[in-house]
């Protein structure tokens, strides 16, 4: 599956979605995702402490004004889904914690599986951080964002991610793996 792809799939689901919802469609383009990916991207360079400051006039970010306006940002950011709710059965979504992003995560998961492998690799935990409501969100005090998605991670010697799983508590292992290592 190509970037395109996954993008047109999440404007088709979000416009699907707010049309079910609201009676009208946000009319996403895939050139406006792509752009307010974009500005989240620069955004996450920058760190203002508060998102409406880079169209505040005192702290303006010219690139993200000219990019967007900011009602428009919010509307997309608010309203921005991978996936239409009504396509995926009841019993999809309970074995399934992280359906929502499944078709995301699994385009994630194509370029993991590309990187380079060798005999020195490393398996460790890390944390997505997270604040928003989610089932498996984890609080782990020890690590430096605490409060998070927790994902299993392979990477080779240079730091890259070839292999992740995200931990999904009862859910995360097939049920013949973790009987298994039940002692």
């Amino acid at each position: 599956m190509g970037d395109d792809d996954i993008l047109d799939k999440m404007v088709t689901a979000s416009n699907r979605t707010a049309l079910s919802r609201t009676g009208h469609t946000l009319e996403i383009t895939l050139k406006e995702l792509k752009i307010s990916f974009g500005l989240n991207f620069i955004m996450s360079c920058l760190r203002y402490p508060k998102i409406r400051m880079y169209w505040s006039n005192k702290w303006r970010i010219p690139i993200i004004v000219k990019a967007m306006k900011r009602d428009r940002f919010f509307k997309i950011r608010s309203s921005l889904k991978v996936v239409y709710d009504d396509d995926l059965s009841s019993e999809e979504e309970k074995d399934d914690k992280i359906w929502k992003l499944r078709p995301l995560l699994d385009r994630v998961l194509e370029g993991c599986h590309k990187q380079e492998r060798t005999v020195d690799m490393s398996i460790d935990e890390m944390i997505i951080p997270f604040a928003g409501q989610c089932g498996i969100r984890v609080y782990l005090p020890c690590k430096p964002n605490p409060l998070g998605l927790k994902v299993l991670v392979l990477t080779n010697p240079n730091g890259v991610v070839c292999d992740m799983i995200v931990y999904q508590c009862d859910t995360t292992f097939p049920t013949e793996l973790t009987e298994l290592t039940s002692w």
